[in-house]
């Protein structure tokens, strides 16, 4: 998946929790990544993991959302399996969401969520 498409799905699940009246610049994420027990993993979910999703990098930071898409879709064509989106809060003018990440990384053909439209993301109210 390449950045464009993974952006385009990115926004429209933050439509489905907010609606369209919303600015881009204002949305930030905190993101967490996710380890899932019982499944494989290979070299690429290993290096996302220990080095680009790990606390001391993504811990205590918002991040708007090229950034985002930046960190996470950074290796075409794998992404996260599995990404949750909530809405956080709403502060000093910005739209604060919650972007929960499975550190496994694959191609689109196997990504979840595919029954929201806009896989791998889901949201979640």
């Amino acid at each position: 998946m390449d950045k464009t498409i993974f952006h385009d799905y990115l926004i429209m699940t933050i439509k489905e929790i907010v609606g369209d009246d919303f600015d881009e610049n204002s949305i930030r994420f905190t993101i967490v990544a996710t380890y899932e027990k019982d499944k494989p993993y290979n070299g690429l979910d290993d290096m996302m993991r220990l080095l680009y999703l790990s606390e001391k990098n993504v811990g205590g930071r918002l991040w708007n959302v090229q950034d985002t898409i930046d960190l996470v879709a950074c290796n075409h064509p794998f992404v996260p399996t599995k990404i949750n989106i909530s809405l956080d809060r709403r502060e000093n003018g910005l739209i604060i969401f919650n972007f929960v990440t499975t550190s496994r990384f694959r191609e689109p053909s196997l990504l979840g969520n595919v029954d929201t439209g806009h896989p791998p993301f889901r949201a979640i109210y």
